[in-house]
């Protein structure tokens, strides 16, 4: 009989607890469903919820991804020409792994070839710290490579 009356007092306040936590919030819909993209200034932006891609919209986009902000993992396609390896690089950024084992992450923007020794760079990284290439091309004497923007 102990056990009954001290089940239905936890039972109840369970129950009110899980009633509890389904409902109220602020109104914004942040769900997996709800994705917008907004493109402003040349940037895309991925807004999760309704609230944020409102504010997004009117300027501030600050609640939303930025595409400056992911990393770029893309592989720069190759193509051969006389011996000499030529890259594409996109205005979305890619990876080129060069005959020397080393990797160099590049995007273009505006014509202009930036490039960062390395990998595992975000578009934001490699246009602060890049180096720029104005012509939109770079030649590697040294391993007979070329990379170049393409208009993709």
């Amino acid at each position: 009989m102990k056990m009954k009356i001290i089940l239905l007092p936890l039972t109840i306040a369970a129950s009110a607890l899980l009633a509890a936590c389904g409902g109220g919030g602020s109104g914004d819909n942040v769900n997996s469903s709800y994705s917008k993209t907004i493109v402003k200034g040349g940037v895309t932006y991925e807004c999760k919820s309704e609230n944020a891609a409102k504010l997004c919209e009117n300027g501030n986009c600050t609640s939303c991804e930025s595409s400056l902000d992911k990393v770029i993992t893309a592989a720069c396609s190759s193509s051969v020409n006389a011996g000499q390896t030529l890259y594409a690089v996109t205005n979305a950024g890619c990876v080129a792994s060069m005959k020397n084992s080393n990797k160099i992450t590049g995007y273009c923007a505006a014509g202009t070839l930036k490039l960062l020794a390395g990998s595992g760079y975000t578009l934001n990284k490699v246009s602060i710290n890049g180096s720029a290439y104005p012509s939109g091309e770079f030649n590697s004497s040294t391993t007979s490579e070329t990379l170049r923007c393409s208009n993709s």
